[in-house]
């Protein structure tokens, strides 16, 4: 769900997947880092993260040719 949601929107807030994933506000960014390790160990980049001035993290989705070619 949380790929999909940055896939359709191309970017999201922490609060944004919270409910899209079904998780509290605070273990979202948890999640999300479980998720890119779990990507990152097939070869595969999705999302990459970036910390607001507020302390919140974004999402940004990284589409798979966009991936491979950084590589």
């Amino acid at each position: 769900a949380a790929l999909v949601t940055l896939r359709e929107n191309g970017s999201a807030r922490a609060r944004d997947l919270a409910a899209a994933v079904g998780k509290t506000l605070g273990r979202v960014p948890g999640f999300m880092t479980q998720l890119h390790r779990k990507l990152h160990r097939a070869g595969v980049e999705r999302f990459r993260t970036e910390e607001l001035p507020g302390g919140e993290q974004q999402y940004h989705y990284v589409p798979p040719r966009a991936a491979e070619a950084e590589t």
